[in-house]
């Protein structure tokens, strides 16, 4: 006979949100299925569950790169539920956000207005190591033309897929602490925890109404396919990985045959007759839309970096001629920087006349003289990170230094104080996580995605759950579990 279980029966923490449980310790409506399901299976079922998903992982080849090494990927075995209503508030945010971005990305890239009106100081665009001249007005090109020689809605944009980190603080709202506009990762490792939960656990999903993944992916490949500079019925569309080693190896193969894609490295193309093309034994073979999974700076080592081996020499100037799309555009990686995170509410105001409706988490760049001094100040109760990219350095966290290290940053920020950004340590909203064979609360951060397509934007229904029982691992946290 099982042994009655129940969500409730781990320590709630007080004074910290709980997804799971409310204020008084009861489970949250969203949880009555998973309640209902762990109840029925008990403890031993939840243990069994685990087990077959850690087979089931291993035979789908489920990995990830961490430290030059490549490790099976961990998923947790309690997915998050979240309630509707907060869901969709959180997703018109989102959706709010990619505007904001894709606004401030093309006149960074275009005729600098923020620049020129000081709302974005000119240091983080002109003194930024990651800033290319060859970005500057390098249009997106992609759609096929109008008749009357217009560009067609889909050539317009220049961030099509894009992810967003956020935490849910103790006080019930959510916040910001990334974005990430380059080439966001997550996307195939988060489909398919959906699938291998699905068949650990097949009555919760139908019992809960689980929105399903497989209409943003028909949209995903719908838009790519819009996005052909040439009148085609079937354009080729390749997905460019950086290759063998990649932290993101598997995810860009498992993508690339769900999606139908050819995926290639740089060494794979070619450019030839101003046409991106695939080399193949049987000739050259001209590709419509490319899929860049790698460093904008790698893209083409003639105009960028010129020791880049990752990306194809020429692609640049294929793009200027609107002969191939580029998603999302090179250049993209600028709206993601740290540094722009203080000045992103005041640009949404500038550019499109709006306040923010989901906020950053309260960053502090150092090159003013105000918010360095601040941060100096009260170096314990922040995180420094690099301003201009999101992987400059690991984030520092101060109180865990010793005083020799401390004073090591201390000097570092004083010398180049442009290079960092101080962010505000959040306190993340706490999830159940089964580990060591009991219920534990462990910190929650979401990565979500949304696509921006010439109809709108569309935000996937759910995301990527990461946790940790410390939150400072969570920003490259290989725990995942799945909403």
């Amino acid at each position: 006979m099982t042994t009655p279980f129940s969500l409730a029966s781990y320590d709630k923490l007080i004074g910290r949100f709980d997804e799971c449980r409310g204020e008084e310790g009861h489970i949250r409506p969203q949880w009555a299925a998973i309640e209902h399901l762990f109840n029925q299976i008990g403890a031993s079922g939840l243990s069994d569950r685990s087990v077959q998903i850690e087979q089931l992982v291993r035979e789908h080849g489920l990995t990830f790169q961490f430290d030059n090494d490549k490790k099976p990927w961990q998923l947790g075995t309690v997915p998050v539920a979240l309630e509707d209503h907060d869901w969709r508030a959180l997703s018109s945010g989102l959706a709010q956000r990619v505007r904001v971005l894709e606004a401030v990305l093309d006149d960074l890239l275009g005729s600098q207005i923020l620049v020129r009106d000081r709302v974005v100081p000119r240091e983080i665009v002109w003194g930024n190591p990651h800033f290319y001249r060859a970005y500057h007005r390098l249009e997106q090109t992609g759609g096929i033309p109008t008749p009357n020689g217009a560009p067609a809605a889909a050539r317009a944009k220049r961030l099509h897929v894009t992810a967003f980190d956020i935490v849910r603080g103790d006080n019930g709202r959510w916040w910001v602490t990334g974005d990430r506009t380059r080439a966001p990762s997550g996307l195939g490792h988060l489909l398919e925890n959906r699938i291998v939960l699905s068949r650990a656990l097949p009555h919760l999903h139908r019992r809960a109404n689980v929105l399903r993944l497989a209409p943003f992916f028909e949209s995903l490949r719908s838009h790519l396919r819009a996005l052909s500079p040439h009148a085609a019925e079937n354009p080729r569309v390749a997905l460019l990985a950086p290759g063998s080693g990649s932290y993101r190896e598997f995810e860009d193969a498992y993508l690339a045959r769900y999606l139908g894609y050819t995926l290639v490295q740089g060494r794979d193309l070619a450019v030839r007759g101003e046409r991106l093309n695939l080399k193949t034994l049987g000739g050259l073979l001209p590709i419509d839309v490319l899929w860049r999974h790698v460093s904008d700076q790698n893209c083409d080592p003639l105009e960028l970096d010129p020791n880049a081996l990752e990306g194809c020499t020429g692609l640049l100037q294929t793009i200027r001629d609107s002969n191939v799309a580029v998603v999302n555009s090179i250049g993209a990686t600028i709206a993601e920087m740290p540094a722009l995170l203080p000045f992103l509410g005041a640009a949404a105001r500038k550019l499109l006349g709006e306040e923010l409706t989901l906020p950053s988490v309260a960053t502090y760049w150092c090159g003013d003289e105000g918010p360095c001094r601040y941060v100096l100040n009260n170096l314990d109760k922040l995180i420094v990170r690099g301003a201009y990219a999101v992987k400059e350095f690991e984030p520092l966290i101060p109180e865990q230094m010793t005083a020799e290290q401390k004073g090591e940053l201390v000097r570092s920020i004083k010398a180049q104080p442009h290079r960092y950004v101080g962010q505000e340590r959040l306190s993340h909203s706490l999830t159940p996580v089964w580990s060591d064979g009991k219920l534990r609360p462990w910190h929650l951060t979401l990565r979500s995605f949304q696509l921006q397509t010439a109809d709108g934007i569309e935000v996937l229904p759910g995301g990527l759950a990461r946790v940790s029982p410390r939150p400072e691992l969570l920003g490259g946290s290989a725990v995942s579990g799945q909403m």
